[in-house]
């Protein structure tokens, strides 16, 4: 499933232009890491911004990786962390604890493990749930939003910009049917019932792909909301905030909040809060954060690990793939880092062509001296090539 793994946030791009192609460094650009009242934590941040491998050392100096041998093991792990995390007091309070990872299997594993154990202890009510649908973005780029084939009946279009009268901001829109002969969907607004026949490339840029499914939601949980958007006419909602469940009514399907709001059930932009991804972790700040590294790269591990305030910890298969997944950069190059590539890929084939040749050459040279009745030494031409040849592919100075 191409929309499984988190993809990284093309926003970024201007930004990294920028640090690549000029002398601005990175640094100057990326805000400070936060204060910390963990001074090694700071320190592991530092090094981690500047380089991977440094950084994952000093977090495992300062204790804060766990190897697990499985996905059931780290689910359940981090689990455990979880509640383990959030029973510590900082001051008056307990601690605010973040679980953050790579792909949605993984955090709809930990959010699981999570219910389960509240559910044991008795802060969630298993008889007083109700069954909600809820959307979760897809990471289409705007290439394949453009192509009506990578559309489908389990899929919601979601304007973040008015398309028509009958499709304004805000709207999830059903796709019904998907022509890919033409090149169209029909979509469908489900406050009204109309519906309309589209080009795809008319709606991509006004428009985001969301996946809907259905959740459990009780007293006692925490969602994340996955938009700013409105909630009623009176109270709004904002992207990555946190809220907790004050009630639900099972007749109504009414989420009830603490806070007072109510999501009615055609609200769906929100999922469990218990775990997120890096992406949603974006401008979250919390005592203590909980990391599922696997599959990050190096720019979401980041973003992850800089999320708490105290303390950290990272679960991973070893340290070696840690280090591995945390060297790859996530980050989408520049038209410009894309062309100095390619040059330098072509120079290289070339050298290797060039070099093939003359190895070639100096060989067949070679056994025609051989053939001959002859013995070519280094002073023969024949002998040049092929040493030169030689030299040159074992990494040495050909003459």
């Amino acid at each position: 499933d191409p929309t499984e793994q988190i993809s990284s946030i093309s926003r970024g791009d201007a930004m990294a232009l920028i640090a690549s192609e000029t002398t601005t460094s990175r640094a100057q650009l990326l805000d400070k890491i936060r204060q910390r009242s963990n001074k090694r934590y700071r320190e592991a941040m530092v090094a981690l911004r500047k380089n991977p491998h440094s950084g994952i050392q000093k977090l495992g100096e300062l204790d804060a990786v766990r190897e697990v041998s499985s996905q059931e093991e780290m689910s359940d792990q981090i689990a455990k962390e979880y509640f383990s995390e959030s029973a510590k007091m900082k001051g008056n309070r307990k601690q605010s604890v973040l679980v953050v990872a790579a792909t949605h299997s993984m955090i709809d594993r930990i959010t699981d493990k999570i219910r389960e154990e509240k559910m044991r202890r008795g802060e969630i009510d298993p008889e007083n749930q109700v069954e909600r649908t809820v959307s979760r973005s897809i990471n289409f780029t705007e290439a394949q939003k453009r192509l009506s084939g990578g559309y489908n009946d389990t899929l919601v279009v979601s304007f973040h910009r008015k398309f028509s009268d009958s499709f304004p901001s805000g709207t999830n829109a059903q796709v019904l049917k998907v022509d890919e002969k033409n090149d169209a969907i029909t979509i469908k607004n489900p406050k009204t019932g109309e519906t309309v026949t589209v080009n795809p490339r008319d709606i991509s840029k006004i428009s985001d792909l969301q996946r809907v499914r259905k959740i459990q939601v009780a007293a006692g949980d925490k969602i994340m909301f996955s938009k700013n958007r409105k909630i009623d006419e009176k109270r709004k909602c904002t992207n990555s905030e946190v809220a907790y469940v004050q009630s639900v009514d099972k007749e109504t399907g009414d989420v009830h909040l603490k806070d007072g709001r109510i999501l009615k059930p055609g609200f769906t932009d929100f999922h469990s809060g218990f775990a997120c991804s890096g992406h949603k972790s974006q401008g979250v700040t919390v005592d203590s954060v909980v990391v599922a590294s696997t599959g990050m790269s190096r720019q979401l591990f980041y973003v992850a690990a800089t999320r708490g305030r105290n303390a950290i910890k990272v679960f991973c298969p070893s340290l070696v793939e840690l280090q591995s997944s945390v060297a790859k950069s996530g980050e989408r190059k520049s038209a410009t880092a894309l062309a100095r590539d390619y040059v330098a890929d072509a120079r290289r084939v070339a050298m290797e062509e060039k070099r093939e040749a003359v190895f070639a050459k100096g060989a067949s040279e070679k056994a025609a001296f051989r053939a001959a009745g002859n013995t070519p030494g280094p002073e023969t031409m024949a002998g040049k090539n092929y040493a030169n040849a030689e030299r040159q592919k074992t990494g040495g100075r050909g003459i």
